[in-house]
């Protein structure tokens, strides 16, 4: 048996002219947490549905638990909630959840109690009587991550499962992801990075089709603490300015700002900046008075690791 849940080898998808998936090259192990995140546009949709068999690759290869994605082997072991997708309107909740539990060939001596299970985890019990068009949209949200779930998928891929999810519900269905962890493997898409933080412990992140990042979510939040204001005294703009230059030119500054005497130095590496920024500074005869290290914006961090 494969330790390999999810994996695409070259994947590219285009859509006429415009690229949606660069070459991704992605390999997810069984029983992981995945958080695939990006801005708007990044890929993160269409490689979900490359994941569901839902759009054919234009080249490379995808597969699901050894199986290649579309067939039915890999649709029979995998739980899917598209972002786009909406619900039945006229089904009642508990239709909705049978009619998932039969296209994962659920036995139907089965169906009731795992209805019930993934109802209470998810907290959809007042939906079961109820049609969809009559749900507002947070309760519909997670009555779609239900559906995804109700079948005992081996993967579960979600595609911005907390769009429609209201604050107080938000915790309810993190936590019940969170406990579904090493039971089955999890793939949750969003654009902001912050919804699952805490379910995963690896990030993917996308930017115009491309991986630009692919590692531990601590890691990213260390990136994104990566941003250093610089108060500096008794310097000449066009010194300044030059010292400006010399910064951009190194490859482990992002972006660097000047207003005033004032500069905003951006990273994408925390860790040498904080031996290496100061000593530029003074080398370039900068007299600073006071440095400050403030978080970065998720869209900054992804430019900067764009332009790697």
């Amino acid at each position: 048996m494969t330790d390999t849940a999810i994996a695409t080898r070259g994947l590219l998808k285009r859509y006429g002219k415009r690229v949606a998936l660069d070459r991704v090259d992605l390999e997810v192990e069984r029983g992981a947490a995945l958080g695939l995140v990006g801005t708007s546009g990044a890929g993160k949709s269409t490689l979900v549905r490359v994941l569901a068999g839902l759009a054919r690759p234009t080249a490379g290869s995808a597969t699901i638990l050894g199986a290649p994605v579309g067939s039915a082997a890999g649709r029979r072991r995998l739980g899917v909630l598209l972002q786009e997708a909406s619900l039945y309107g006229w089904m009642r909740g508990r239709e909705v959840l049978a009619f998932a539990a039969d296209l994962a060939h659920v036995g139907r001596p089965e169906v009731p109690a795992r209805i019930a299970e993934v109802a209470g985890r998810f907290g959809v019990e007042s939906t079961l009587n109820r049609r969809v068009s009559e749900l507002p949209p947070s309760m519909q949200g997670r009555l779609g991550i239900a559906q995804a779930v109700v079948g005992d998928p081996e993967v579960l891929v979600l595609d911005e499962p907390f769009h429609w999810i209201d604050p107080e519900a938000h915790q309810q269905v993190l936590a019940a992801l969170a406990a579904l962890r090493g039971k089955m493997t999890i793939v949750v898409a969003a654009h902001r990075w912050a919804d699952v933080r805490a379910l995963c412990d690896r990030l993917v992140v996308l930017d115009a089709g491309r991986i630009v990042f692919d590692g531990a979510t601590g890691d990213l939040v260390r990136r994104l603490a990566s941003t250093y204001v610089v108060e500096t005294s008794g310097a000449p703009g066009l010194a300044l300015a030059g010292v400006v230059a010399r910064l951009r030119a190194e490859p482990w500054i992002t972006d660097v700002r000047a207003t005033g005497g004032t500069l905003h130095v951006a990273t994408s590496d925390p860790d040498r900046a904080a031996r290496e920024l100061l000593p530029v500074l003074v080398g370039a005869g900068v007299a600073v008075s006071a440095v400050r290290r403030e978080k970065g914006s998720f869209e900054q961090l992804v430019a900067g690791l764009s332009r790697r």
